[in-house]
């Protein structure tokens, strides 16, 4: 064998590629394989039925419902397979169910007389429990260890019906304390609404992990959770942050001001929730911002972007609306925010767009890599739309543009389309979604302008919002994509 396979961090990181049969088959090649591609195996583990098969064969079998049962006492040499793997694991996705809970409860007590965790490495854990076992708070405790930093809790492990929230919340609160306030991220889905004990627990974990940088937390209706955002708030190293509680997100009317360092923030809700949230937050750095919300948006808080300009560290926006109709002067103030590199806005009502606001977004954003504009409705008859012709100024103000989807007009006009020289030629952009209103005839000389704009482009989507027949409409399409087609095939380039 050559020399360089002896030498560990190299093997390991070409292991690092293999899938995972892969790697349990070079982990039988020889001993020092062995050692290194055995502990990637056992990087992850999705299944505890993988860690019940450790145990002796004598000592376990399954019974008529493909449940684990225990046929004998466990010894501390029964366990010996079990804890070296558990050793291994970084990541664990387990489920706590009435199959393992024989083993899982047998796990528990092993972890008692050792009296240390049997996962002492483990970094990420995925907890999926229901129905709930009664010595949950053993089986969590077994599974802890003071340097773990990631748990999830999805939503499958909560009841789907409101009757059983009462144990699900007592469930809930000795899930928080059992967590090491170590932890560096948490997310969790409960749908049930929050008693007062697990509010308090939540209240509590907040204020003792003090390394926390990520909270998920997806929230039914009912509980006043506005404790809960006045923990988050003061959480000083919390640099990630997603709320989604579609009837209200109980923003207390006087938010104090908090979330210094807070660089991602998600938030589904009402928008005045929304908003008075996002008044609080003092970070600086502040890059990505997501804004959800099916109800339409009331006229006083118009527009809804208009306190978002003193982040100037903003680079990534996306705002669903819903029903709410929206009007260019409702994105202007977002033209302060000169880093923007994603802007995603869909909405269902139709907004009118001009060529003066195109070259105004292509101005104030010159590192803009992709820019959606989704509109549900057709506009208004006679409604504006952006001339085709102001996409010349793009790859001059923005270079680094790779994806665009903008309502334009590319109907026949008497203008005709500009020839464009390639020092205004851009090789980033490699998709172009069209969507217009009407599909004009000179579908040709469209592509031939396109192509000369961004020779670079691969992917060209082409949607009509004009009010024909469905058969009419799709003969059409159907026409004047292959006109494009070939056109971009006669240039060179596939599509």
């Amino acid at each position: 064998m050559h020399h360089l396979w002896a030498i560990p961090e190299l093997v390991s990181y070409i292991f690092e590629y293999l899938e995972r049969q892969d790697q349990a088959s070079v982990a039988l090649v020889c001993r020092v394989f062995s050692t290194l591609a055995t502990s990637l195996v056992w990087h992850k583990v999705d299944n505890f039925s993988a860690l019940a098969n450790l145990l002796p064969g004598d000592s376990i079998s399954l019974d008529n419902n493909e449940w684990f049962t225990t046929t004998r006492s466990l010894s501390s040499l029964d366990w010996e397979r079990f804890v070296d793997r558990a050793s291994m694991v970084k990541t664990l996705e387990i489920q706590i169910s009435p199959e393992y809970y024989a083993v899982q409860q047998e796990m528990a007590e092993h972890a008692l007389q050792l009296g240390a965790p049997l996962f002492p490495n483990l970094k990420r854990l995925v907890l999926d429990y229901y129905p709930f076992p009664s010595d949950l708070v053993n089986i969590l405790k077994s599974l802890m260890n003071p340097d773990l930093l990631d748990i999830e809790v999805p939503r499958t492990s909560f009841p789907a019906t409101y009757h059983a929230s009462e144990r699900a919340n007592t469930h809930l609160t000795r899930l928080l304390t059992t967590v090491p306030r170590s932890l560096r991220a948490l997310s969790m889905e409960p749908v049930f609404q929050l008693s007062l004990q697990s509010v308090c627990a939540l209240v509590l974990l907040f204020h003792e992990a003090a390394s926390l940088r990520s909270v998920h937390l997806v929230l039914s209706s009912g509980a006043d959770i506005a404790s809960v955002l006045l923990s988050l708030s003061k959480l000083e190293g919390l640099e990630r942050l997603a709320l989604v509680r579609p009837r209200g997100l109980n923003v207390p009317d006087v938010m104090p001001r908090g979330f210094p360092r807070l660089v991602r923030l998600r938030l589904f809700g009402p928008m005045h929730d929304m908003l008075r949230l996002i008044s609080s937050i003092t970070s600086p750095d502040l890059t990505c911002i997501t804004l959800s919300t099916t109800a339409r948006l009331p006229s006083t808080l118009m527009p809804p972007f208009s306190g978002l300009g003193r982040f100037i560290s903003l680079q990534i926006v996306r705002f669903h609306f819903g029903l709410q109709r929206l009007q260019w002067k409702d994105l202007e103030p977002l033209l302060v925010c000169h880093r923007l590199r994603t802007v995603y806005v869909s909405c269902r009502e139709h907004m009118e767009l001009t060529e003066d606001a195109l070259v105004a977004m292509a101005s104030s954003w010159p590192d803009l890599q992709d820019l959606e504009l989704i509109f549900y409705r057709p506009p208004q008859p006679n409604g504006k739309l952006i001339p085709i012709q102001a996409l010349e100024c793009l790859p001059r103000k923005c270079p680094s543009l790779r994806h665009i989807c903008v309502p334009l007009d590319v109907s026949v006009s008497s203008d005709p389309l500009p020839v464009v020289t390639p020092s205004n030629a851009s090789q980033r952009l490699s998709f172009l979604n069209l969507r217009s209103s009407e599909i004009g005839h000179s579908i040709a000389e469209v592509a031939t302008f396109l192509t000369a704009l961004w020779p670079s482009i691969t992917r060209l989507g082409f949607s009509s919002d004009c009010d024909t027949s469905e058969e009419t409409l799709c003969q059409n399409l159907q026409d004047k994509m292959e006109a494009i087609l070939g056109r971009l095939l006669e240039a060179h380039w596939f599509c």
